[in-house]
């Protein structure tokens, strides 16, 4: 017999478990002046310290699988259990980044912030993230206008194995062609990538043989077809909407444009 889940009843449930969190006054703050959910996570995510944004995102996965459990088990996790997996989850992911960013240790750290377009342009951030071990890639992109705002977002994930300037590429290449079906090649655009390899080969134009170069290639061909785009490099640090984006991404099973939504 199919089971009816009431959703009004569920929100109820996630209100709760936020209620008992360090994390809700920060998140209660963002959703006074909210225009929409996408935009406000978008923006949780820009101005939110980096450690804190990590065990939101943490929770609103936690919540999500409580929510399966209620769907598919008729079963509602206690808001302790509820805690207590986020938590232990957020562990198990930070060994993992503190592993991978054991070999970075001796670079001193500097201050890097994502700055404003020129007025009168927008400004795209991209990223890409692979995943050798499941054959995917994936690409994010965030716009924003002169006044910092979001704008629209995009995420594809692509099934290979590419190396990591090779995605980086690719992930520029299947930017430049949504932006392209979006009917922006008149509209001032800067993009920024913090892979300099590719940030490089876009400015030096030469085109050699390897894959690399043939999606380089590719990437010019579209950007001839703009009136006033540029691509520039640009440090993780500034980067991070993007980067945050990409690697939510691989969960996807079809493209994604986030839109502004205004909340009634």
């Amino acid at each position: 017999m199919e089971t009816i889940v009431d959703n009004n009843h569920l929100k109820v449930e996630a209100y709760e478990v936020w209620l008992e969190t360090d994390e809700w006054q920060q998140i209660n703050h963002f959703m006074t002046d909210a225009r929409g959910f996408v935009s406000m996570m978008f923006e949780m995510i820009e101005k939110i310290e980096h450690v804190t944004m990590s065990k939101i995102a943490m929770m609103l996965w936690t919540i999500w699988w409580r929510r399966n459990k209620k769907c598919w088990q008729d079963r509602s996790p206690t808001i302790f259990e509820v805690k207590r997996r986020a938590k232990e989850n957020l562990q198990d992911w930070l060994k993992v980044q503190q592993q991978k960013n054991m070999s970075c240790r001796n670079i001193a750290p500097e201050d890097y912030k994502w700055t404003k377009p020129s007025r009168g342009m927008i400004k795209c951030n991209i990223d890409s993230a692979c995943y050798m071990e499941q054959n995917i890639y994936s690409v994010g992109a965030c716009i924003r206008n002169e006044q910092g705002q979001f704008v629209q977002a995009y995420a594809k994930r692509s099934a290979g194995c590419p190396n990591i300037a090779e995605a980086e590429a690719m992930g520029l290449l299947e930017v430049l062609r949504w932006l392209k079906s979006t009917n922006r090649t008149s509209t001032p655009i800067v993009i920024e990538t913090d892979c300099m390899q590719v940030a490089k080969a876009i400015l030096a134009k030469p085109v050699n043989k390897t894959e690399f170069g043939s999606i380089i290639e590719l990437c010019l061909r579209i950007l001839a077809e703009f009136d006033n785009c540029k691509v520039s490099f640009v440090r993780r640090q500034a980067n991070r909407v993007a980067h945050e984006l990409a690697q939510a991404t691989r969960i996807l099973a079809s493209p994604q444009v986030y839109n502004l939504v205004f909340s009634n």
